[in-house]
């Protein structure tokens, strides 16, 4: 199941002059998503879903100021439409459902 999951989000690319860390988590019923956010304000965030890639943009200004975008193909195995984001102490957090077809389920044996 690790090996499926790394293959959902081995496309990820970036153009930043900085990346925030990030860690996937899968559950039965979810991929959960944390990125390290420090510094960047939630409105300095951008969130969105364009031809099933997950894109997320955010710019952190001041001194140290800097920029960064990650995409994420994520196939049919997400229901795009349940995609939630929070923003908290610096870490953003992505819940994303998975589509029924991706959700480990036990097979019955017939007699």
């Amino acid at each position: 199941m690790r090996s499926n999951l790394l293959q959902l989000f081995n496309d990820n690319y970036f153009s930043y002059t900085a990346s925030p860390e990030g860690v996937v988590e899968e559950t039965e019923t979810a991929y959960q998503l944390t990125l390290d956010v420090a510094g960047i304000r939630r409105e300095d965030l951008d969130i969105e879903v364009k031809n099933g890639v997950l894109v997320i943009k955010g710019e952190r200004k001041g001194a140290k100021s800097y920029t960064f975008e990650k995409k994420f193909r994520l196939g049919d195995t997400v229901l795009v439409d349940e995609i939630k984001a929070t923003h908290q102490d610096g870490v953003l957090t992505l819940e994303l459902a998975k589509a029924s077809k991706a959700q480990a389920r036990k097979i019955a044996i017939a007699e």
